[in-house]
């Protein structure tokens, strides 16, 4: 996939739509945007994980404990980066 402006906006707007809903979606969602990270630019990247470690952080139901799971697993993978 070439680097794409918009490609980051699109992931990040998707992040979001998924934060707190309890289906398949932010798994699904999650798996796409770390196999296409490296497509992002540094800000899609920056306010991907602004985002994500706000909702992790915010006290908000995550979803179910597997969705739970796949937002923490998430975080740390963006905090690793």
């Amino acid at each position: 996939m070439e680097q794409d402006v918009d490609t980051g906006a699109i992931a990040l707007f998707a992040l979001r739509y998924c934060m707190g809903r309890m289906t398949y979606e932010p798994s699904l969602t999650i798996d796409w945007v770390q196999k296409h990270w490296h497509c992002f630019s540094d800000g899609a990247k920056q306010n991907i994980r602004r985002d994500v470690l706000e909702f992790v952080s915010s006290g908000r139901s995550l979803g179910m404990d597997c969705d739970e799971e796949t937002w923490r697993s998430f975080e740390a993978w963006l905090s690793a980066d």
